[in-house]
């Protein structure tokens, strides 16, 4: 049980495929470069059967692709670490490899956990957010008031951290040997 956000790189955005999609969840958090790869003309919006609404980002890698590239510099200067931009271009270096894909972001469990997800409050959450990167792409140093959704500090000294508030994916998908490394340095060891 709990509240993720999910990231589906498709080929066929109708049904799910395991050779040839990803996809990924993280826990009661929404990772910033998966924000980062839309922009607000990417909401959209869907009616089940039961006329339930329904948000979500979505749109083509080729898309995210050139969204993100163009916000590459932004995360070294956001977290102060020269890292957060290697990473970052080695998070852009995987999306390539899924050139005819699309790119699904769903927050409706995270946003769920404090109004209601089907609301156009929803939607101003979402609009919300990728307002907040392109602030943050424009100025770094920019003092943002708290979101639920955004980290609270902009932490990047362990696994989790890169995780959990940045990419969402973590070493096991997506290895950065300079970064994993020097992270690892940093966790703490049980006893």
């Amino acid at each position: 049980m709990g509240n993720y956000s999910t990231l589906w790189i498709a080929k066929n955005k109708d049904q799910y495929n395991e050779n040839t999609d990803i996809y990924q969840e993280v826990k009661y958090n929404i990772p910033l470069f998966w924000i980062a790869l839309f922009e607000e003309k990417n909401i959209q919006e869907e009616l089940n059967e039961y006329d339930e609404r329904h948000y979500y980002f979505e749109t083509t890698t080729e898309q995210a692709i050139e969204i993100f590239k163009y916000r590459i510099p932004m995360w070294s200067k956001l977290y102060q670490d020269e890292k957060l931009e290697i990473l970052a271009k080695a998070f852009f270096k995987y999306l390539e490899q899924f050139s005819d894909h699309f790119i699904i972001l769903d927050v409706s469990d995270i946003l769920s956990m404090y109004l209601d997800y089907e609301s156009e409050d929803a939607k101003n959450e979402m609009i919300d957010m990728i307002k907040t990167i392109e602030l943050l792409n424009s100025d770094p140093k920019l003092n943002i008031p708290f979101k639920h959704w955004l980290p609270s500090d902009f932490l990047f000294k362990i696994p989790k951290d890169r995780y959990l508030n940045i990419d969402g994916l973590g070493k096991e998908i997506l290895p950065c040997p300079e970064v994993d490394e020097w992270l690892e340095q940093n966790e703490p060891q049980e006893p």
